[in-house]
């Protein structure tokens, strides 16, 4: 079983999709109390994703910044929960943890003892200067998040992409993973990380 890369379009109905991927993991029961871990959920797909694994789950894991504004996911919350008793509730499931995607130390800290990851943090920008400092978070991040899993046992990962991944497609015509930014056609390619779930833990290909 390969990780699932999904694509969002800037937001609700990506959110949704991420929502029902969810739904479908859960409809057999042993999934239920598995502990979850997911990166990037005070952006605004990964706090509609929190909202809903914390409807399912007494407990999930979520890695932020020291810096983060976790008013922010609160208020995400708000949008669909009136009960100020309900939202506080909910929200309290969340345990977060600072850590710098970065950092491999970190990382496997925080991914002890969990069996599902949702990695869903991401640099994105459109300056030209920032190109390589966003190449070098979004991969070197992933790689440090599939290390983690790895050396921590994980059995799912579900790795979240963006739009922004690739090209503009030619007019008007629907854009796919096989688009590449034309500046970077034939000057630069990314290479990708492909893992396999197996009976005996996760493996790269």
């Amino acid at each position: 079983m390969y990780v699932s890369i999904i694509k969002y379009l800037y937001c609700i109905d990506d959110c949704l999709s991420i929502a029902f991927y969810h739904r479908i993991c859960l409809s057999s029961s042993k999934f239920i109390d598995e502990m979850i871990l997911v990166t990037g959920g005070t952006g605004l797909l990964g706090s509609h994703l929190l909202l809903s694994l914390v409807k399912e789950h007494k407990e999930v894991i979520a890695l932020k910044r020291s810096s983060s504004n976790l008013e922010e996911v609160r208020r995400v919350f708000g949008y669909y929960i009136s009960g100020e008793d309900e939202l506080t509730e909910l929200f309290g499931r969340i345990r977060w943890i600072d850590a710098d995607l970065l950092n491999q130390v970190d990382m496997e800290q925080a991914f002890e003892g969990v069996e599902r990851v949702y990695h869903c943090a991401a640099t994105v920008s459109f300056q030209p200067r920032d190109r390589q400092k966003i190449i070098r978070f979004n991969t070197d991040s992933t790689a440090c998040v599939v290390s983690a899993c790895l050396a921590a046992g994980v059995q799912k990962l579900l790795h979240v992409s963006s739009t922004s991944a690739i090209g503009r497609s030619p007019e008007g015509l629907p854009a796919t993973e096989s688009l590449l930014w034309s500046h970077t056609q034939n000057k630069h390619r990314l290479c990708g990380i492909q893992v396999s779930f197996g009976d005996g833990g996760m493996e790269r290909d």
